[in-house]
């Protein structure tokens, strides 16, 4: 049987809107991952009785509470107090806590804000994180889990609960997810009968989803036995209009905090190389690369989102595309449709990707370099630099190459994760698009069972993405 956990926000800053609460995410997240089912959560003002009454009360319908704010060194920090009157205890100054704030701050003495911090309900026990820089305890009293409001103090503190006091042995939960082209309202009656027939072994979720132009909805489930889980998506995916759910053998899995993080490094690297891009040659003398793939609509994002952060306005983005007769109908349409998007002046040029930029320099002179969604596992890029001149023979422009470390998985990473519009064709099974008469379906995402190809973003192998490729 699975734990039960309440959390207790407490702060009035976060209920007069002035600060964001990002703790109530990140603690129902890991307790999720670890397999606690959090039932109950709570934000509460800075008063005693509110306080008192919510802890006396989730102390005893839950196995642990955690309560998060309030326990800093101002006059308005009453969580402790509150604690200790839901408990019949008094607070009492905690001599070792006082001396261990008092030398982490290097103080000459202990004052009154220090005394603050270090008066605790009588029962408390103290835990820390060895491994991190801070004098902030957990505290615990009875089952009760005090945490510092600050964010970065309440994670470091959140890493020795995971490893030390919540049981190890708990069934970890999992999560496995169906993406959906109809809108919720055609499929939950449909899906509210399949939850019925697996009521005993997963729970089933329908969520609308917004702004994207492939899929209206995500189909959640979530179980401890794997076998029920597959067996519940078969049934949905059998159940449903067929191609109405994307045909996947494996869905994408949750991303981590490692994925995250990742994606924000890269991101910030990209835009970094924009920035100086723009800054260097000014942002009406640089165009953008765009035909339309994959690559360059990342690109395309990314350099809208350093103009915004630069000028904090709109602007008209230069961009420039070869017009080959033989483009994909879906290529020619996303093409159109991203240029209502992004605000784009296109250019488009005839012939190969030379002769369009002699064309460039030739109409706009003042263009003084392009951006381009070139990465190192193209074709002839392996030696490129972020800030690459044209070769002998060409024009004189400079290259401008922000996404050269970007993998395969790291597009499909930020094009999910931020929702950005892509073109259909990559959710027909194409991974690399040039045009009609050198671009097949990729075969490595043709499920053998339905004879259907899953989407792009499904493909594991990186190394494989240009298997379509004539």
């Amino acid at each position: 049987m699975a734990r039960t956990a309440g959390i207790v926000i407490i702060g009035d800053e976060i209920l007069n809107g002035h600060v964001i609460d990002t703790n109530s995410h990140y603690l129902f997240k890991k307790l999720w991952s670890l397999g606690v089912v959090t039932k109950e959560s709570t934000v509460l003002k800075d008063e005693v009785h509110a306080i008192c009454e919510c802890v006396k009360e989730y102390s005893v319908k839950y196995d642990m509470v955690l309560v998060a704010g309030g326990t800093g060194s101002t006059h308005d920090d009453v969580t402790y107090i509150g604690i200790a009157e839901a408990f019949n205890e008094k607070c009492c100054l905690n001599a070792d806590l006082c001396n261990d704030i008092k030398e982490f701050f290097n103080l000459t003495h202990v004052n009154s804000a220090v005394e603050k911090l270090a008066t605790l309900p009588s029962s408390s026990r103290r835990h820390y994180n060895v491994f991190a820089s801070t004098v902030f305890p957990l505290v615990q009293v009875k089952n009760v889990f005090v945490f510092p409001g600050v964010p970065k103090y309440l994670k470091l503190l959140f890493e020795y609960v995971m490893q030390n006091i919540i049981d190890k042995g708990l069934c970890k939960p999992q999560l496995k997810i169906l993406e959906c082209k109809d809108p919720e309202i055609k499929i939950a009656e449909q899906v509210s009968q399949i939850q019925k027939m697996f009521a005993d072994h997963v729970s089933i979720g329908i969520y609308p989803v917004v702004d994207c132009q492939t899929f209206q909805a995500k189909i959640h489930v979530e179980g401890i036995d794997e076998k029920k889980i597959n067996e519940c998506l078969d049934t949905i995916t059998k159940t449903l209009t067929p191609g109405v759910v994307a045909p996947m053998t494996t869905v994408p899995r949750q991303l981590s905090s490692d994925d995250l993080q990742h994606l924000d490094n890269i991101v910030n690297s990209s835009l970094e190389i924009i920035n100086k891009g723009l800054l260097q040659y000014g942002i009406e003398n640089i165009a953008v690369a765009f035909n339309g793939g994959k690559d360059c609509t990342v690109l395309l994002q990314l350099v809208t989102m350093a103009i915004r952060k630069l000028i904090q306005e709109e602007l008209t983005i230069t961009a420039i595309c070869i017009d080959d007769p033989e483009n994909f109908t879906e290529i020619e349409e996303f093409v159109e449709a991203s240029v209502k998007r992004y605000n784009l002046r296109m250019l488009k040029f005839k012939g190969k990707i030379k002769d369009g930029l002699f064309q460039l320099t030739s109409q706009m002179p003042h263009i003084k370099a392009v951006l381009m969604g070139t990465r190192n596992t193209d074709p002839f890029s392996s030696k490129l630099k972020p800030f690459d001149p044209c070769d002998v023979g060409w024009p004189e422009l400079t290259r401008v190459n922000p996404m050269l470390t970007w993998s395969y998985s790291d597009v499909w990473l930020f094009l999910r994760k931020y929702n950005v519009p892509y073109c259909s064709l990559y959710d027909a099974g194409y991974t690399s698009i040039g045009n009609r008469t050198n671009t097949k379906r990729n075969p490595a995402l043709l499920d053998t069972e339905t004879g259907v190809y899953r989407p792009a973003y499904c493909l594991s192998d990186g190394a494989s993405e240009r298997a379509g490729r004539g």
